[in-house]
């Protein structure tokens, strides 16, 4: 089904309204992706060939995705205003990539207490958040369920 099949409302030219697409966009295909992760072990043969091809293309939906979100976000940084509290940001990026930890065997846990604030856009901390932790997640073994 085409998007010129269906009429649409005019949608104002808001990069917040993008965001909010983009953002919508990413739940479920986090939620495919670790499907996907998942059913690659419990299929064999061809069928896991077609599974591991279909995670290959949803990774690099999921990576084009990303580039559009730093885009905006990049797009909409303006001068720095006031200090960001990493503490809030950092619990918040750890719920979001709990669901990919979960399905690699990874434990995400936050320990201690922070009060530090940084002088950086809200949505260049979060990015930088989710890299790291997302690297570091991809860097972890694979533990079988």
């Amino acid at each position: 089904m085409s998007a010129s099949s269906h009429s649409f409302p005019k949608l104002r030219q808001d990069p917040d309204v993008l965001g909010e697409l983009l953002h919508s966009l990413s739940q479920p295909l986090t939620s495919l992706r670790c499907s996907l992760e998942l059913s690659i072990e419990e299929v064999a043969g061809q069928q896991q060939e077609s599974v591991s091809v279909a995670l290959q293309q949803t990774e690099k939906v999921i990576g084009m995705i990303q580039l559009m979100r730093e885009y905006l976000d990049a797009d909409q940084s303006g001068p720095v205003g006031c200090p960001v509290a990493l503490a809030p940001a950092r619990r918040s990026v750890i719920e979001e990539l709990s669901s990919i930890a979960a399905v690699r065997g990874v434990r995400l846990r936050l320990a201690g207490t922070c009060t530090a604030a940084v002088r950086v856009p809200e949505s260049r901390l979060r990015l930088a958040l989710q890299y790291l932790i997302t690297t570091t997640i991809e860097a972890q073994p694979v533990v079988a369920a």
